[in-house]
């Protein structure tokens, strides 16, 4: 199954996530295009899984920090899920950090990716969100502006955590947010709405 998981490492190119969204490593990182690689290995079947990972390059010394970042862009009309639908936002995102954090641990993982991902003292779980303005929002429904909200500010409140062995809280990020902190080690392309 080799499909060379290292052709879908980005180093310091940036790799286009989402339609309107790229992004690109900082020195010493790279950005892996889980989603892409997996489903051109034909094992996005079997479970379901995140768009990036960023974490160290492979040649450098490991870090101790893995980034793992699903991106969920509705800035985009078509793309504005009905509102009962994104209710159920944190139960998917569970589901693709889930089942991408045990592929990454699991025997069918390159040996060389694995024993990165298993080395890092601590994995981030990152769900990258990009909202509509009001005004768009309420184009599509009247409801769905108050239920972006409120889906994010229970994400937020929440901080649900995840099944691994350093109980990750969530991270909720947007471009701004990515690319006025120093903590995150890459930067975001994307028109801020």
């Amino acid at each position: 199954m080799d499909m060379s998981f290292k052709s879908y490492i980005h180093i310091q190119t940036p790799y286009q996530v989402s339609e309107n969204i790229s992004y690109t490593a900082n020195t010493g990182y790279c950005v892996f295009a889980y989603d892409a690689y997996r489903q051109r290995a034909g094992i996005a079947r079997q479970g379901a899984q995140v768009d990036v990972l960023i974490m160290p390059e492979f040649e450098r010394e490991a870090s101790s920090h893995i980034w793992i970042v699903e991106v969920k862009d509705f800035r985009k009309l078509s793309k504005h899920p009905n509102p009962k639908n994104l209710e159920k936002l944190h139960v998917s995102l569970e589901r693709k950090f889930e089942d991408s954090h045990h592929w990454m641990i699991s025997l069918e993982c390159p040996e060389m990716l694995r024993q990165l991902y298993n080395q890092a003292e601590k994995w981030n779980f990152c769900v990258h969100v990009e909202l509509p303005s009001k005004k768009e929002a309420d184009k599509k429904s009247p409801d769905l502006y108050p239920t972006f909200i409120s889906v994010l500010r229970g994400l937020i409140e929440n901080q649900f955590r995840f099944p691994t062995p350093n109980n990750s809280p969530l991270v909720i990020l947007n471009i701004k947010s990515i690319n006025n902190k120093f903590v995150f080690p890459w930067t975001c392309q994307g028109e801020m709405v």
